[in-house]
């Protein structure tokens, strides 16, 4: 009752969206990001339970708005055929379909609930993908929605360090009317000698690895920035989101840094290679003169990897998984369905797809994100040098995200997985209207007369 309720709640919400109340597609988003990045996800609405969170009726009304747009033939929504938009939606129907067929079984009362959920929470986030993919109405707007995405960053990067260095977080005396905490309000924790931080999200963990991903989209405005923005505007984001990754004290953070910066370079010249090698090793001297002892720390965590119980207990556990696999193998056993109640912690999101949906399903995730970066890349390879360094910066963004997956269970985290969702619809939205400016045609219809935001 409690998600028919919300999910009439969202339509309605939607509704008057939908009927453009001095609004857009960009403004809707920036809501999203604000409740994502702003809100701690700890917070949500009583009666709908770890769903609540109020960024989740957002992206619910941001669903509902594409699905009434595509079945109204609305004007403000591109409706040729694209490559991404059919990608996102097969691997969707695909998820559907394995939770339909996880009902050919018995299921326990937590696997009923779990699975609920997470084809709730990922419909949404696909509305939103969607949405920002069909909806954004030119590059402009583009620009805009993807500065938003890292002052969003920048903000949870400059909390954690907060967080870090005072040892106390900012919004435990805050109450938000209408919402309780899903879990206990969380304390700072430590890792060696340093706090660690985990500034709205749920986990230094997730704090860090979404720190580390989106610093390639801090890059790239820092080094193509929009007309007016100082040098606070343009590298206090890179210098904010590189400190915080640091400061998580994680393994993840720092192999999501690696593989998203080593993308977004394939797109540097060889004189700009060079030139951001010297100014990273720069921060790093600076770091560890400014913190000592946290580079070290940071090192050791490699460097003592195999005697780490975290990973050591990752490991012991792939016996466990293979076993339960066999069971499923191709299509697993039904999207969401496996929880901590039923079965044991796997802490690795690659272990969670395998076993929700089978070796079929893991193979669709793969392609489907292979498919995604690939499109956004090759659209822009012949752009001008902004578009050209965007592309691949969103592309490294992505792909930070989901090298996560790999090291712990990513999509258990508001705030990673609604980032990964913005990010892909600001590749296809990017993709979209470079394919248009270079066919000579539109985006989508021009806005109204006398529309707020008419140029």
């Amino acid at each position: 009752m409690a998600l028919v309720a919300g999910f009439l709640a969202a339509v309605g919400v939607a509704t008057l969206v939908y009927m453009h109340v001095d609004t857009d597609v960009v403004w809707v988003t920036s809501v999203f990001l604000v409740l994502t990045f702003g809100m701690s996800a700890r917070w949500i609405v009583r009666p709908f339970g770890a769903i609540g969170q109020p960024a989740v009726f957002v992206a619910g009304a941001c669903l509902w708005w594409w699905v009434m747009g595509r079945i109204a033939r609305d004007p403000g929504l591109a409706r040729g055929p694209d490559r991404i938009r059919s990608v996102l939606l097969s691997l969707w129907w695909f998820l559907l379909l394995t939770y339909v067929l996880s009902f050919t079984r018995p299921l326990t009362v937590a696997e009923t609930n779990g699975s609920a959920r997470a084809v709730v929470l990922f419909s949404c986030l696909f509305g939103v993908a969607l949405l920002i993919g069909d909806g954004v109405a030119d590059r402009d707007r583009l620009d805009v929605l993807v500065d938003r995405v890292v002052t969003a960053a920048a903000f949870l990067a400059l909390i954690g360090i907060v967080q870090f260095v005072f040892g106390r977080d900012p919004w435990t005396a805050i109450d938000f009317p209408g919402l309780v905490l899903n879990r206990d309000s969380a304390s700072v924790g430590e890792r060696a000698i340093f706090n660690r931080p985990f500034a709205t999200a749920l986990h230094p963990i997730e704090f860090g690895t979404v720190s580390a991903a989106l610093l390639p989209l801090a890059l790239h405005r820092g080094l193509h920035p929009r007309v007016g923005r100082g040098l606070p505007g343009r590298w206090g984001p890179v210098i904010l989101l590189g400190s915080a990754v640091p400061m998580s004290v994680s393994r993840s953070a720092v192999v999501s840094l690696v593989v998203g910066l080593l993308v977004v370079a394939g797109r540097w010249s060889w004189r700009r290679r060079a030139a951001m090698s010297v100014a990273g090793l720069a921060f790093v001297v600076w770091v560890w003169a400014l913190v000592p002892g946290l580079v070290g720390t940071v090192l050791s965590l490699f460097e003592n990897a195999g005697n780490d119980p975290s990973v050591t207990a990752r490991t012991d556990r792939i016996p466990r998984v293979l076993a339960l696999w066999e069971e499923h193998p191709w299509l697993g056993r039904g999207f969401g369905t496996y929880n901590i109640n039923d079965y044991f912690l796997l802490d690795n999101e690659v272990y969670g797809m395998l076993l929700d949906t089978g070796v079929i399903g893991l193979a669709v995730w793969a392609c489907t994100m292979v498919a995604v970066c690939s499109l956004i890349l090759s659209a822009t390879a012949r752009s001008d040098a902004a578009t050209r360094h965007l592309g691949g910066a969103l592309v490294a963004c992505i792909v930070a995200l989901l090298a996560s997956t790999a090291t712990f269970d990513a999509f258990a985290y508001r705030i990673l997985l609604g980032s990964l969702f913005v990010l892909i619809g600001c590749g296809a939205a990017l993709r979209r209207l470079e394919r248009a400016s270079a066919s000579g045609t539109v985006g989508r219809a021009p806005l109204p007369v006398g529309h707020p935001l008419e140029v």
